[in-house]
């Protein structure tokens, strides 16, 4: 799940705040659309981890550990969740903008 993390963390590829090239409708469209691919990786390998969390558990004695593990691997995904819908917001203003 750590690399869930790095791909919602990862750099921007870009100098300046997240948002700040909303004034070029291309570039601004180009980040909505990053963050949504970032989404579906993010939720690809929640999916993942949760499977391989359950199933190499050879005995449920340590079922707290797993659980709050299972919460962990959630708020990450729906970090990603939230950052699917910027990019849904992000997207309308662009289309009115241009």
């Amino acid at each position: 799940m750590a690399q869930a993390a790095s791909v919602l963390f990862r750099p921007p590829g870009e100098p300046g705040p997240p948002g700040s090239s909303c004034t070029n409708p291309r570039v601004a469209g180009e980040h909505a659309r990053r963050a949504k691919k970032i989404e579906n990786e993010v939720e690809h390998l929640y999916r993942v981890a949760i499977g391989e969390l359950f199933t190499k558990a050879k005995d449920f004695s340590p079922l707290m550990v797993m659980l709050r593990r299972r919460e962990l691997y959630r708020h990450v995904s729906n970090m990603a969740d939230q950052a699917d819908k910027a990019a849904d917001i992000l997207g309308m203003v662009v289309m009115k903008l241009t």
